[in-house]
């Protein structure tokens, strides 16, 4: 145990000693440096006429108006005054040494007078690097020193932008590491940048999304407008316009707080939130762009300072909204709050320091708006990002509600088809039923217009028979009490012919009535139109006779076709009543039949009066009355033989012409 606590103590010992010595060494190597570093003093004399030459300020009226820069107040802002310093530098060194002499902010046009006078140095941000004193993006001049002298230069600088009135000597090697740590900071600054552009473009062009597009426009803006103030963009983008160069940090930023506020009210949705905060960033925008234009036409220090206020308005009401969206739920609103917040503190570190409130330097300053400018861009960036997740989410959960309505629906619509077609094959069966109703009772109607006919017809051969069978019923007498009973034999047999004829008569009266009127259940049969036809025409032999319509039959033998006859005489007959209704006076009707490969024809012409214009285009329609009948029987012959597969139209010409057409097939039935 004594060992290691011995142990232990020579190690603490040689750690102090060690750390003395690191100390001790620091010490030694600062106060070097210290003793080899010249002193400078610094006096400032203000210029407001800017026509002040070298000769004026070093003239005994004029040199004891230079006073000591006061370290506390090294940045006065904008300023629209020229700037004399008066810098004296003093170094102890034994050899002659060579430092960099550089102002605090890079003045847009600088001049380094030596302490003998003669032509000044020249440089400036304004300046292409090439001409400057010092090809460095930063304004500096080279300032060699004899050993152990005392050196007096005057240095004056004018600007457009912040004035700062510090200057700092340093050796070659720690400004040019300086200018690389700076460089190295810019880069990282934007690429970063640049990277999150780029990555948003490309969302942009995926979705169409007009939130990234406005998104990349505010970057961008926001990019040119750091470029701007580092003088990169004098250096590489616009070095040919000095005029632009003077002006290009209001212009960039104007256009940068009109696509930040676009931005804003996109990303928040505050057209449809809160119309009234979404007007108050219209004003925004509109103004900003107002305060572009005038940065183009005026260049002067109320410009300058306008746009530095509206910038931080702007920063401001966008906090405000972001405060409010986070209150209200809004989704991506902490995004948009802690952006904002961030680039906020940056930009009043940098807007502070330019209008000489802050007594930073303008490198500070300017990192303080890159940190800043950076968070806002990648925490806006992850809003957008996580913006795009919930709207893919809020989309997945449509396409599933939207599927499920879309399942029900179609089982909702299904029931509803399901019980229209039960609604429609129901109301199918009693069209149906109606209309064979319908086609049974036009039947009976015509029946009722043939009963004389019918009468006639079986009036006739009855009377054959009643006189038939008396006559026979003599001669059977006759026969018993004649002796000469062949002469009563034949007579007998004469007046059973008569009987006989009659009775086969009656026959077919009744036949053709029977097959008229058949069941419409009866299934379709071959039938011989040519036969349906010739019965039709002795059932209404009589009634043709009486309206004095004569019969021209011009009858081709047709082949066999499947139809329901009852069905077809009642076509035929319809045609022929309609004809001899319209003939009262007496006429001919024409019937011709012919067959091709396809189909069977029937056509009936008749030299009547024709149907009136008023109704020969509804004379198919139901109810549609030419003669003063029921107005059903077209409508019905049409139906049947639309229900056999064929057709019946009328041909208006002289009279009235009806073409049955039916098909050789057999129709569904």
């Amino acid at each position: 145990m004594a060992s290691f606590r011995s142990g232990a103590t020579w190690r603490g010992v040689v750690g102090v000693a060690l750390a003395c010595a690191l100390l001790l060494v620091a010490i030694v190597a600062g106060a070097s440096r210290a003793a080899r570093e010249p002193r400078v003093r610094v006096d400032v004399l203000e210029d407001r006429t800017r026509a002040s030459t070298y000769a004026d300020v070093t003239s005994e009226d004029t040199r004891g108006r230079f006073v000591a820069l006061d370290p506390a107040r090294t940045n006065v802002g904008y300023s629209a005054s020229a700037f004399w310093l008066r810098v004296a530098i003093e170094t102890d060194a034994d050899e002659p040494t060579s430092w960099i002499l550089e102002p605090s902010r890079s003045p847009d046009r600088a001049e380094l007078y030596p302490e003998a006078g003669g032509s000044p140095r020249r440089s400036g941000a304004l300046l292409p690097p090439a001409d400057r004193d010092v090809r460095a993006r930063m304004v500096a001049f080279r300032v060699d020193l004899p050993p152990h002298a005392k050196q007096t230069f005057h240095l004056r600088i004018e600007s457009t932008d912040t004035i700062g009135l510090a200057v700092q000597l340093s050796d070659a090697e720690s400004f040019g590491e300086r200018e690389r740590h700076e460089n190295l900071l810019g880069g990282g600054y934007y690429g970063l940048v640049l990277g999150i552009i780029l990555y948003n473009l490309f969302l942009f062009v995926s979705t169409r999304d007009r939130s990234y597009l406005l998104y990349v426009v505010f970057q961008s803006s926001l990019v040119l407008v750091q470029a701007s103030l580092d003088r990169f963009g004098f250096e590489y983008l616009w070095s040919r316009s000095a005029w632009f160069a003077q002006r290009s940090d209001e212009v960039l930023g104007s256009i940068a707080i009109f696509a930040a506020v676009r931005f804003a009210a996109t990303y928040l949705e505050t057209r449809a939130r809160w119309p009234k905060f979404d007007r108050a960033l219209q004003v925004l925008a509109v103004g900003a762009l107002a305060f572009a234009v005038a940065a183009l036409v005026y260049d002067n220090d109320v410009v300058k300072l306008g746009i530095a206020v509206w910038f931080l308005a702007t920063v401001v009401l966008l906090l405000a909204a972001g405060a409010v969206a986070v209150r209200h739920g809004v989704p991506n609103a902490p995004y948009f709050l802690a952006a904002w917040a961030l680039f906020l503190l940056g930009a009043l570190v940098h807007v502070m320091s330019a209008v000489g409130v802050l007594q930073t330097a303008g490198p500070i300053s300017l990192a303080w708006l890159k940190a800043g400018s950076a968070a806002e861009a990648t925490l806006l960036s992850l809003g957008l990002g996580n913006r795009l997740r919930l709207l893919r989410g809020a989309e997945r959960r449509a396409q599933a509600a939207l599927l499920d309505e879309r399942a029900e629906h179609t089982r909702s619509l299904e029931a509803r088809v399901d019980e229209r077609t039960r609604e429609l094959s129901a109301a199918l069966a009693e069209l149906r039923a109606a209309q064979d109703l319908l086609v049974r009772q036009e039947r009976l109607a015509t029946l009722g217009r043939l009963a004389a006919g019918v009468g006639h017809e079986v009036g006739n051969p009855l009377n054959f028979v009643i006189g038939g069978a008396t006559e026979l019923e003599t001669h059977l007498a006759a026969i018993e009490s004649s002796p000469d009973r062949s002469v009563a034999l034949v007579e007998a047999r004469r007046a059973l012919r008569l009987v006989t004829s009659g009775s086969d008569r009656i026959k077919k009266v009744v036949a053709n009535l029977r097959r008229y009127v058949a069941s419409d259940d009866v299934p379709p049969e071959p039938t011989d139109l040519v036969a349906e036809l010739g019965a039709t025409l002795d059932l209404t032999a009589d009634l043709c006779a009486k309206c004095g319509v004569t019969v021209v039959r011009s009858f081709e033998p047709l082949p066999l076709i499947s139809v329901r006859a009852g069905e077809i005489g009642q076509v035929f007959m319809n045609i022929v009543l309609n004809a001899c209704t319209a003939m009262q006076s007496g006429g001919t009707l024409s019937i011709a039949t012919k067959a091709d490969d396809a189909s069977v024809e029937i056509r009936f012409a008749d030299d009547g009066p024709g149907m009136p214009a008023s109704i020969r285009g509804a004379i198919f329609d139901a109810f549609a009355r030419s003669n003063g009948g029921s107005g059903l029987g077209l409508f019905v012959s049409r139906e049947i033989a639309v229900r056999h597969g064929g057709d019946l139209r009328y041909v208006h010409g002289v009279g009235a012409t009806f073409v049955l057409t039916l098909p050789r097939e057999p129709a569904a039935s």
